[in-house]
């Protein structure tokens, strides 16, 4: 299965092993791991849950690895990708690519993967006075604070993949509230007109 979904950690020598047993082509293997840390945007944090729309995740993930064999020279890809509650230092998503050479293989590893949409409380005193002001002359913080302000780093985000005009990038969103959620569309509209695959 070259596309895992699971909430079970994995073991990297393991898999990178498997991946490219009995292949005698293979001239490289490049390798991502992200991992949990413990700060976000300045932010301290102590655990996080990721959350998948379950088919449409998959299937995505494997369109992008039909094109990405389309498109580069490579021999093989496996991504997994973890979901569910995780803690400081734990393994988030494991990308990890065969081919001949080592250009080819690390191509494809900088496929940008955004596992949530990055929603936080307005903890700050700042944030705080902002929302209550909103409450009191019936505005909505969530609408008019939250999603603005995810709608920007998620552009940002994208940003990461495309700096030049003749980039080119895959970028995935395991987040199913992009789709699932009224304020999906208007996150979604703030993004430039990629081609989009839902």
């Amino acid at each position: 299965m070259p596309v895992r979904i699971q909430t079970e950690d994995f073991d990297l020598s393991l898999e990178l092993k498997k991946l490219r047993a009995g292949d005698a082509r293979v001239g490289a293997v490049a390798a991502f791991v992200g991992t949990v840390r413990d700060r976000n945007d300045g932010a301290e944090v102590a655990a996080m849950t990721l959350e998948h729309y379950p088919g449409m995740t998959e299937k995505s993930l494997e369109e992008i690895i039909q094109k990405a064999k389309a498109r580069w020279d490579i021999y093989d890809v496996l991504i997994i990708h973890r979901v569910g509650p995780l803690h400081i230092e734990d393994q988030i998503v494991l990308t990890a690519v065969t081919s001949a050479h080592r250009g080819e293989a690390f191509a494809v590893c900088e496929v940008v993967v955004i596992t949530k949409l990055p929603f936080a409380p307005p903890d700050s005193p700042i944030e705080e006075a902002k929302a209550e002001w909103l409450e009191k002359n019936q505005g909505n913080p969530f609408y008019e604070i939250s999603v603005p302000a995810v709608a920007l780093k998620l552009q940002q985000w994208v940003g990461r993949g495309i700096r030049t005009e003749t980039d080119h990038a895959t970028i995935i969103v395991l987040d199913k509230r992009l789709k699932t959620k009224p304020y999906g569309k208007k996150i979604m509209a703030g993004l430039p007109p990629f081609k989009r695959l839902m």
